[in-house]
């Protein structure tokens, strides 16, 4: 009999301290937070002179492809302002045809 008391109290004991730990460890810790972030695209234009002068220390080799990159640059730059301009078209067309749905 003396067995089956100390077996059930060591189990209680411990359903105790468990409960105890989880409770505390439960309220310590925090849940996770959603960590929003924003993403801004910063473009700045290097004027000629100021890539001349952050190619001051590079080869002739290196200078060229520093320059097709930035002409690529450019050029993508510019085939970006075309199609947004072209997708801001799009939006008003669908926009006008909801409209005309509508009506």
């Amino acid at each position: 009999m003396s067995k089956q008391m100390l077996i059930t109290g060591v189990g209680l004991f411990g359903v105790m301290v468990g409960s105890g730990l989880g409770y505390v460890a439960s309220q310590s810790l925090q849940a996770p937070q959603d960590v929003v972030t924003q993403t801004q695209v910063v473009t700045e234009d290097l004027s000629d002179e100021d890539l001349a002068e952050l190619c001051r220390g590079l080869t002739d080799d290196e200078k060229k492809n520093v320059l097709e990159v930035q002409e690529e640059v450019k050029s993508l730059q510019t085939t970006l302002a075309d199609r947004e301009s072209e997708l801001e078209k799009m939006k008003q067309q669908q926009h006008n045809t909801e409209e005309a749905r509508k009506a």
